[in-house]
């Protein structure tokens, strides 16, 4: 079940919820987030968590009781989490049934403000999303209308423990596939991977997790249309570890992904077609509010 709430985006005309994002230390933030009601919060927006998840005390102020838990993977491990199923998560302007929960401490980020949980996949692999470095905002779709509205260079999609991964180019060394990550700090790889370059002992971040692992400088990294010369990238080298890791999304501009075409656009843009706003609302929605449009 789907809600759309809140404010359409005015330069595309369509049935899109929007919102600004605030970037605290490069990370995207999100305000006015509710959970069964309660709030708001400020949450990260996390492509690379499986989970949206709350601050504990939070959860437990406004009656949200774990049921279950889950296994988590991360670059830094695995860890089990209690977990709860919410009755309806807001964000953005977008309201969902039934999402996922985790009870969980959220990152301290640098920059002083304190987070009060993250806005993870459980959430945001239900939408279509546009997040924009440049503008600062996220624009979120149930239905089609950004798929039809949105054109640039498309990269399929694979799902790694439920997060978005995409074909990352890096020169010699090859082509993998790595998380679209918008709560990791560097460009990260995990497993095997060979190269000629002196690997350097280093600490390194997602928004989520540390590690002390080796940095490594590529010299060429590409994602779609996109080129990157002398990249350093945080490496963990363990043999247990399939080939993988995380993509910084910070290096785009903006990026959408469809989950419907399970596919990503690098730094779209909108076609023409799209650029001026309806005179008369569109017909409601099942859920929606009179000013969703």
């Amino acid at each position: 079940m789907f809600f759309l709430l809140g404010n359409a985006l005015p330069v595309l005309g369509l049935m899109v919820s929007t919102a600004a994002l605030e970037l605290q230390a490069g990370y995207p933030v999100l305000d006015g987030v509710r959970v069964n009601g309660a709030g708001p919060y400020r949450m990260l927006v996390d492509t690379g968590a499986e989970s949206t998840s709350l601050r504990p005390s939070q959860a437990a102020r406004m009656g949200l009781v774990p049921t279950y838990a889950v296994e988590l993977e991360s670059v830094a491990g695995a860890a089990v989490t209690p977990a709860a199923k919410a009755r309806l998560v807001e964000a953005g302007g977008v309201a969902l049934a039934g999402v996922e929960v985790l009870l969980a401490e959220p990152p301290a980020l640098p920059g002083g403000k304190r987070l009060d949980g993250v806005l993870g996949q459980t959430f945001l692999r239900r939408t279509n999303y546009w997040i924009h470095y440049t503008n600062r905002f996220i624009a979120m779709d149930i239905g089609d209308s950004l798929d039809g509205c949105l054109k640039g260079h498309a990269l399929p999609i694979a799902t790694v423990n439920g997060r978005p991964a995409i074909p990352v180019g890096m020169g010699a060394a090859g082509e993998r596939r790595l998380v679209l990550d918008t709560g990791a700090s560097h460009l990260i790889l995990t497993g095997p991977f060979e190269t000629q370059r002196r690997v350097m002992p280093a600490s390194f971040r997602s928004a989520t997790d540390g590690r002390t692992g080796g940095m490594v400088a590529l010299p060429l990294v590409t994602a779609g249309k996109r080129l990157w010369q002398n990249v350093l990238a945080g490496w963990l080298n363990e043999s247990e570890q399939m080939p993988g890791g995380l993509f910084p999304a910070h290096l785009l501009r903006s990026f959408y992904i469809s989950n419907r075409k399970q596919s990503v656009l690098v730094e779209p843009r909108a076609a023409a077609p799209c650029a001026t706003g309806p005179t008369e609302p569109p017909a409601r929605t099942d859920g929606a509010t009179g000013t969703a449009w």
